[in-house]
């Protein structure tokens, strides 16, 4: 995920990469097909360009931005609305009763304009 440091998308559009591969190789990858580190730090008081993580599938990388519901008891995310939940409200203070943004399936999420998907496929034809 661009995280916006320094003001702006690193990469013009783009607010979420994904790439299928482990993450040395996603940023080995990432730096010859977009030109620049992902790791790097471009303004010091924003913190790094990017944030980067590893998951086991697509849609538990994707599950928070699409608004997945959590599930505690497995540490996984499901595929629906992530609904209010008033004990963690209360816990942090609030008293709102907004839901949060509307779940995203996986299949209308990677259309959109702002992400990018790269596959173990694609990555050997962009060489």
């Amino acid at each position: 995920m661009d995280m916006a440091s320094g003001g702006g998308r690193k990469v013009k559009g783009l607010d979420f990469i994904y790439i299928e591969a482990p993450t040395e190789q996603a940023i080995q990858f990432f730096a010859r097909h977009f030109g620049h580190d992902p790791e790097n730090t471009t303004c010091a008081c924003c913190g790094q360009d990017y944030s980067i993580s590893e998951e086991v599938s697509l849609a538990q990388a994707t599950a928070s931005e699409r608004n997945c519901e959590y599930d505690q008891k497995s540490d996984k995310y499901i595929e629906r609305q992530r609904e209010d939940n008033l004990r963690i409200r209360k816990q942090c203070g609030t008293s709102s009763s907004e839901k949060w943004g509307l779940y995203i399936p996986l299949k209308d999420f990677v259309k959109l304009q702002t992400v990018r998907v790269i596959r173990k496929q694609d990555m050997k034809r962009t060489k």
